[in-house]
């Protein structure tokens, strides 16, 4: 899932989360057992990128 806000992520992640265990690297599971990653929209410029001031 991508978000475009903190604020969306936070409630994606407060509303999916249910496994504290299961949790890493932006990775939640939900009470269904389905895993979910929720990260900003930017997220795959920044990883090209390399540089985070200069993906900005």
């Amino acid at each position: 899932m991508r978000c475009e806000t903190q604020a969306e992520i936070d409630r994606y992640w407060d509303t999916l989360s249910t496994v504290p265990e299961a949790e890493a690297c932006g990775w939640c599971k939900d009470r269904f057992g389905l895993s979910w990653q929720i990260v900003p929209r930017a997220m795959d410029r920044m990883m090209r990128c390399g540089d985070a001031d200069a993906c900005r």
